[in-house]
């Protein structure tokens, strides 16, 4: 439940679409998912760790791993280590192998 001044809030439309208006993103597309979406992203790329994440944005681990986990820095790091030790190579840690 969204609770605005102690008040039960029914709808987010009002104040949703004057934010989008304020922002000029009018025509654009941005609907609250996407805002969401955008903000689990860079919370992965920031290295934020899978628990903290679930907890902040009410996302199960499961599915912050399943959709999100490509983006952390820690993806397929194991990995790139390992090429590193075995190859001499530097992939490094930010290597990902579909960039």
């Amino acid at each position: 439940m969204i609770e605005h001044r102690g008040a039960r809030v029914d709808s987010i439309k009002i104040a949703w679409n004057a934010t989008v208006r304020r922002a000029d993103l009018s025509g654009q597309g941005v609907t609250p998912h996407v805002l969401r979406h955008t903000a689990i992203t860079w919370a992965m790329q920031r290295g934020v760790r899978i628990e903290d994440a679930s907890a902040f944005f009410g996302v199960t681990p499961e599915e912050l791993r399943r959709t999100y986990w490509h983006h952390h820095p820690d993806f397929v790091a194991a990995a790139a280590d390992a090429m590193d030790r075995q190859s001499g190579a530097k992939l490094g840690r930010g290597f990902r192998p579909n960039d």
